[in-house]
């Protein structure tokens, strides 16, 4: 059997993710004050990627907006770890993320980090 060909992450790619995953919570727990266990926030838009601060470590984030999640007439960005995320429908090709690209920025942030040196 070929293997299964995976649809590519962009800007404009529908995608779903478990809502146990989304940041920032409160937004979350407005709106879903009692998830179901494996309950999938379905049709969000990828705006971009980026290395965010999750957990305590810094990881590439996907930020995405969803329009049950509206400030008024904006609607609020959300964000969870790239891994966690499922591409329902790809975006335009020209606005595929670059795996390369992403790598580096998350190496150059991690490079701004380095410990003190050791007494």
């Amino acid at each position: 059997m070929p293997p299964r060909s995976r649809l590519t992450m962009g800007k404009d790619a529908v995608v779903s993710i478990q809502i146990k995953y989304l940041h920032p919570s409160r937004h979350i727990r407005d709106r879903f004050p009692n998830p179901l266990a494996g309950q999938r926030l379905e049709n969000c838009a990828v705006v971009r990627q980026e290395v965010k601060k999750i957990s305590r470590k810094d990881q590439l984030a996907v930020v995405v907006t969803h329009p049950d999640f509206t400030d008024g007439d904006d609607r609020i960005e959300l964000h969870g770890v790239k891994r966690w995320f499922s591409v329902t429908t790809e975006g335009p090709p020209d606005l595929f993320f670059d795996q390369a690209e992403a790598e580096e920025e998350k190496e150059a942030e991690d490079g701004d980090q380095t410990p003190p040196p050791m007494p």
